[in-house]
């Protein structure tokens, strides 16, 4: 069967059919429709969905940044991440943002460097006297998502701009802008906590809905009230 045969003819089939006459097609059609297709049987049979996600890899489908942040979670995510890798040729720089937080963090960091973008090239190795040069008011602003490789790099960069701006001074012990108690305000997120710890330089925040604590420093926060 071919695949304009059965994706006419679909939606006119039971489930039971639609599973049956889907082993008989060879070739699949356009990313798009695949897509589809995988979506109709995302939340009852993921091993379909897995298994025309091999075949479609099998096939060197390209697929858009939109079809592979849909299916998210419905497609085991090591598939996702070659379906990605696959179709990367046709991603723009606004695809590849599009699927921060869809992917894994090294997933992207392949993306990125396939198109020979710099802005990934660093996580959290510690490399902060060669951070990439990027605008960081880009960074700042996408890092406001509380999920996503941004918000790990704009945390990265405010630690290597706390150490190049002396948090720990030679002369002696800093003076601390914020006490045990304060509320604040995570920068480059937006989030709001409260400082319940001060390990040196670093402040520890619990956030305002009380199941996560953080570490930050002092120029990545700002007062609430």
């Amino acid at each position: 069967m071919t695949w304009e045969e059965y994706y006419d003819k679909f939606y006119d089939w039971a489930e039971s059919t639609q599973i049956k006459k889907l082993s008989s097609v060879e070739k699949y059609g356009s990313a798009e429709e695949v897509t589809e297709i995988m979506m109709e049987f995302a939340f009852d049979h993921e091993d379909i969905v897995n298994r025309m996600a091999r075949k479609a890899i099998e096939q060197k489908i390209v697929f858009s940044a939109e079809n592979i942040r849909d299916l998210t979670n419905f497609v085991d995510p090591s598939l996702q991440a070659r379906l990605a890798i696959q179709s990367v040729g046709n991603f723009s720089r606004d695809d590849l943002e599009l699927l921060d937080g869809f992917l894994d963090d090294d997933v992207l960091v392949k993306l990125y460097r396939s198109k020979g973008l710099k802005v990934l090239e660093m996580l959290d190795d510690g490399d902060y006297d060669n951070l990439p040069s990027v605008n960081m008011d880009e960074v700042m602003e996408r890092a406001k998502q509380p999920t996503g490789f941004f918000s790990k790099l704009a945390m990265a960069f405010g630690i290597g701009a706390g150490i190049h701006q002396g948090l720990s001074t030679a002369g002696g012990k800093k003076n601390l802008k914020f006490r045990v108690g304060d509320h604040v305000r995570v920068r480059y997120r937006g989030q709001e906590g409260t400082i319940i710890d001060i390990n040196g330089d670093m402040y520890m925040v619990s956030l305002a809905d009380g199941s996560h604590v953080d570490s930050f420093y002092e120029n990545q926060l700002e007062r609430a009230w």
